[in-house]
């Protein structure tokens, strides 16, 4: 579960945002961020995602803020700010190398704690070897997980997975500036999710798309909600989202709502400064 507890926030020499914000979103759940510019959207994703710290309370990913990092990824609204390879195929091989490199460097301090537990405990008998034969056995665990993942990382079937999944395959090659902004928007997502992180953060995932590259995102939004990921997504339109979200958050001034679909309004999202779209 996604929790926020008492979430305060204030930019330097700015209004205060959040007024003590507590809301969970439990894995699978889908949550809609509203609320007027300068409400505090993109600030809430960025402290969501591990990136900026609130000046008080609490923000946990299954119970510990150090998940923040590794299980989301914050896909943001100009997809040019977060592509770094020159083709689609470069950028995807980009993030499954680092996130392959981050693996094995976190393999290698779980080993080594593993060699220090065992060497306190030697001459301690049955329970010296229990430990040696269970960590044993979850590096068997690991290992028969990693038969199915791709040479290239993290992602089951490396590249060629990853851009099947998400449209890229005929794209692989083409040079980044010559895509469309809803191409580059998908390759923004496919590489985010190149690491499998629980919970995917949009911020304006509709801006600068036309009709069908809006059905095209929605789409791919839906799949990402069939897959049991966690999404939210802060937007000022709320009506692409409507069938897909559970929960709305409303930000801005005297407080933050959260709500369920039944208790917006029209009347409401107005005062928000938020377009109607009941």
């Amino acid at each position: 579960m996604l929790f926020l507890k008492d979430i305060f926030f204030a930019h330097p020499g700015g209004p205060e945002l959040f007024g003590g914000l507590s809301l969970g979103l439990p894995r699978g759940g889908f949550l809609a961020i509203l609320g007027a510019n300068g409400s505090g959207k993109s600030t809430l994703l960025d402290i969501l995602s591990g990136i900026s710290r609130p000046l008080s309370g609490t923000v946990a990913l299954d119970g510990s803020e150090k998940n923040l990092r590794d299980g989301t990824a914050l896909v943001p609204e100009n997809p040019d700010h977060y592509i770094l390879g020159a083709t689609p195929c470069e950028e995807l091989s980009l993030c499954l190398r680092a996130n392959d490199i981050k693996e094995q460097r976190e393999r290698k301090e779980r080993e080594k704690r593993e060699t220090k537990e065992k060497q306190g405990t030697e001459g301690k008998g049955k329970e010296a070897k229990g430990k040696e034969e269970k960590g044993k056995e979850e590096k068997r665990e690991e290992d028969k997980g990693k038969e199915n993942e791709g040479e290239d990382g993290t992602f089951p079937g490396g590249i060629a997975a990853l851009a099947e999944k998400w449209s890229l395959t005929p794209l692989l090659d083409t040079p980044v500036e010559h895509l469309s902004r809803g191409e580059k928007k998908r390759l923004a997502l496919a590489s985010a999710l190149a690491r499998r992180p629980g919970v995917i953060l949009f911020d304006e995932p509709f801006s600068g798309l036309d009709y069908p590259g809006i059905l095209s995102l929605t789409a791919d939004l839906a799949a990402l909600k069939k897959d049991g990921a966690t999404v939210a997504v802060a937007t000022h339109e709320p009506g692409f989202v409507e069938n897909l979200c559970e929960t709305w958050l409303l930000l801005g001034k005297p407080g933050p709502l959260v709500l369920k679909r039944e208790e917006l309004s029209g009347e409401l999202l107005s005062e928000r400064g938020v377009r109607p779209f009941l």
